[in-house]
């Protein structure tokens, strides 16, 4: 029984240490690049006409909400609205639209793709959209919930579009992503001192036991 148990130290071992330096790295990584605040900030540039679609995997990619802001070049008003995405695509036609489909939060890149070659529908169903927003710049904060919801940006109103470049800003914040990365580098390093210290005592050769003659 003893040397099974000795064995199975020797093994759980090198797995502390891996395990450890893991989650050291890991739990830097996400301590640095959320800051306290837990803020995770991307901007992407949408050419002309500035037409976008923020797919809903992206607006439920996070248990927080995400908060869509968009500027148009000329400084002037936006439309930014939540719609089904089914109901999005139909509403925009054949336009050319740039689809803004996820993100890698650790490098903070966008996945963005472009598609489509017609002209902007004039008329657009305005009871497609469950929230909308008009503004330079137009700012809408998207909650995950049950139903899917894609986030329509176009510069310009409804029945007024423009053809521009669009700036959009999608911001997370969450503090516990900063105290999760905080405990998850505390958790990392105790395994790393406690592997390595388990690993110097059994690297250190054992005295034999000397007999005292009577």
């Amino acid at each position: 029984m003893p040397a099974r148990t000795s064995a199975l130290s020797a093994a759980l071992v090198p797995l502390a240490l891996v395990l450890g330096a893991l989650l050291v790295v890991l739990g830097l990584i996400v301590a640095v690049a959320v800051g306290p605040s837990g803020r995770v900030e991307t901007v992407t540039r949408v050419d002309p006409p500035g037409i976008a679609l923020v797919n809903d995997g992206l607006t439920s990619a996070a248990s927080s909400p995400v908060r869509v802001q968009a500027v148009a070049d000329s400084g002037g008003p936006v439309f930014v609205g939540t719609a089904l995405p089914d109901d999005a695509t139909a509403a925009l036609g054949d336009a050319r639209i740039t689809t803004i489909s996820g993100i890698r939060f650790l490098p903070r890149s966008l996945d963005v793709a472009t598609a489509g070659m017609g002209q902007l529908p004039r008329a657009i169903n305005a009871d497609i959209f469950g929230r909308e927003e008009i503004g330079a710049p137009a700012t809408i904060d998207v909650t995950p919930a049950g139903m899917p919801q894609t986030v329509v940006v176009l510069p310009g109103e409804l029945g007024s579009p423009r053809e521009e470049a669009v700036d959009i800003t999608l911001t997370w914040e969450n503090a516990a992503w900063f105290w999760q990365g905080v405990t998850a580098t505390v958790l990392g390093a105790a395994l790393l001192v406690g592997g390595a210290l388990a690993q110097r005592r059994r690297g250190r050769p054992s005295t034999p036991d000397v007999e005292v003659a009577s």
